[in-house]
């Protein structure tokens, strides 16, 4: 009688709660869904003056990285850890706009770092996403 009665009120207690509490996002970051598209790009740019390359990370690696994802030089998702995926993503980036970003400052390859030159011309071509 009561005890049922008693688990009956706590059962469905439990139910209500469970039913306003959102679920935690176990959608991590890396679900292709999650990479933001040019609907905010305006977030998406390369703020820092400093060079990125391996080793960097933080947000500006993670703006980096997105832009080279959804431009398909890199593969794996966008972490914000300047690996060895960025660093050839990089590279196949700086080799596709050789003729502007290494040939006049005299680099004879792609170097895999974002610099000015690089940074500069990512943001331009966010800015035109």
């Amino acid at each position: 009688g009561f005890a049922f009665f008693g688990f009956c009120v706590i059962r469905n207690e439990i139910i209500s709660l469970t039913e306003k509490t959102p679920l935690p996002n176990t959608s991590s970051q890396k679900t292709v869904s999650t990479i933001p598209t040019s609907n905010n790009q305006a977030k998406l740019l390369i703020t820092t003056t400093e060079i990125l390359s391996f080793g960097s990370n933080g947000k500006d690696v993670e703006n980096l990285q997105i832009f080279l994802y959804n431009n398909n030089y890199l593969t794996v998702e966008p972490n914000g850890n300047f690996g060895p995926s960025t660093e050839r993503a990089v590279k196949r980036f700086q080799a596709e706009y050789a003729s502007e970003l290494l040939t006049p400052q005299g680099f004879r390859g792609p170097t895999g770092m974002v610099g000015n030159a690089t940074r500069n011309k990512i943001n331009e071509l966010i800015g035109q996403e």
